[in-house]
């Protein structure tokens, strides 16, 4: 009897060895399988965001797109007129000029001086596309003393990125230069009596409004011996393809009397800054 006993013994003893090894291996395999999920895990998290930071570097550049848009338009593309400074309140007009969206609401402004030349204290808001349906909005808030922030929220795809930039009243006021007078030369013609010439230079300004008075440059012609003491004129210079916006050289052709003369040439914008040619 007692020998039966310690078989049966033996016996339960070897089985018990058996369940624990496979436990121990199932809780292996288990370490095991959670450190590679969680490791494919972490790298599908990197790759996402690998993938991410590359769509999030195209949507900064198409905020910064906005941002120069804006400076641009701000600066450049001022609607005519006596005493209009900035352009940003004309904006959802200038809407043609690129691929702006000009529906009220997606393009306007809003404030107590939005309509006024100075287009100060107001909030001006529009939204555009580039390349491959990036789109960038524009939010430009301008404070009653010409400061303020101009930002831009870029979008590619399902990211998007914002640039924020401040700037002081001088950063976007109209162009401080004065208009720019290059290659000025007085051409004599052939005649049979008296001086013919022909004036010319050219002129160029960053807000294309040369001269406060009339449009256009003023060519003074005057006695050089006397310094315009006896003969003194002042002609208005007209372009030379009458009509095109782009044109920059301005003439002017005179017939006189026998005699030395020198020419002055004059250009001034409307902020009232000029820019003068002497005895050309």
């Amino acid at each position: 009897m007692k020998k039966r006993n310690n078989q049966k013994l033996n016996l339960t003893y070897g089985f018990g060895e058996k369940g624990v090894a496979m436990l121990v291996t199932f809780f292996i395999m288990g370490i095991s399988l959670a450190v590679v999920l969680g490791i494919g895990v972490i790298l599908m998290g990197e790759i996402v965001l690998v993938r991410e930071m590359g769509e999030s570097v195209k949507a900064l550049y198409v905020a910064d797109i906005g941002i120069e848009q804006a400076l641009f338009l701000d600066r450049k593309v001022i609607p005519a007129g006596a005493g209009i400074t900035r352009g940003l309140c004309d904006i959802c007009t200038s809407c043609t000029d690129f691929d702006c969206d000009p529906t009220p609401g997606v393009c306007g402004q809003v404030g107590p001086r939005c309509a006024n030349d100075d287009c100060n204290d107001c909030t001006i808001t529009y939204s555009s596309l580039v390349v491959n349906n990036n789109q960038y909005r524009v939010v430009t808030d301008i404070n009653e003393d010409g400061t303020g922030t101009i930002k831009s929220y870029g979008a590619h795809k399902k990211i998007t990125r914002a640039i924020e930039l401040n700037f002081a009243a001088s950063a976007v006021s109209p162009d401080n230069h004065p208009p720019l007078i290059e290659w000025p030369e007085v051409i004599p013609i052939s005649s049979s009596s008296g001086v013919d010439i022909e004036i010319r230079a050219e002129i160029s300004d960053a807000r294309d409004d040369i001269d406060i008075v009339g449009g256009y440059p003023q060519a003074r012609i005057y006695d050089a011996a006397t310094n315009g003491a006896i003969f003194d004129q002042t002609f208005t210079m007209v372009k030379e393809i009458p009509g095109d916006p782009n044109a920059i050289t301005y003439k002017y052709f005179w017939q006189g009397p026998e005699g030395a003369y020198d020419v002055d040439i004059k250009a001034c914008d409307l902020a009232g800054k000029c820019s003068e040619a002497l005895k050309i």
